[in-house]
């Protein structure tokens, strides 16, 4: 749904909904020129891909994991804790990930 302060408005359509994990991948060269644009145009957004689709890059959708966690507070990181020997176990039987 989408929402106005702290009541909900109507349904949004979800037919082309996605759901955004992140950490999204992009290469470090393309975020630092998007950042670099958005500047210099003033643009504001709410996550990177927002910049990068303001700098022209295409972005793509592709298949992810909720298990590819963002670490930014004490929380995440006990989490990925957690979740590290289950990855890790099926890293492995793929042939990837620690050895």
């Amino acid at each position: 749904r989408s929402a106005a302060g702290d009541t909900f408005g109507p349904t949004v359509p979800r037919e082309n909904l996605f759901r955004m994990l992140t950490p999204q991948g992009t290469t470090a060269k393309a975020l630092r020129k998007a950042y670099a644009y958005a500047e210099r145009h003033g643009i504001e957004a709410t996550d990177e891909v927002e910049l990068l689709q303001a700098s022209g890059v295409v972005v793509h959708r592709v298949p992810g994991s909720t298990a590819n966690i963002k670490i930014t507070s004490v929380e995440d990181l006990e989490l990925a804790r957690l979740i590290w020997p289950q990855w890790s176990k099926e890293l492995s039987a793929v042939g990837g990930g620690p050895s």
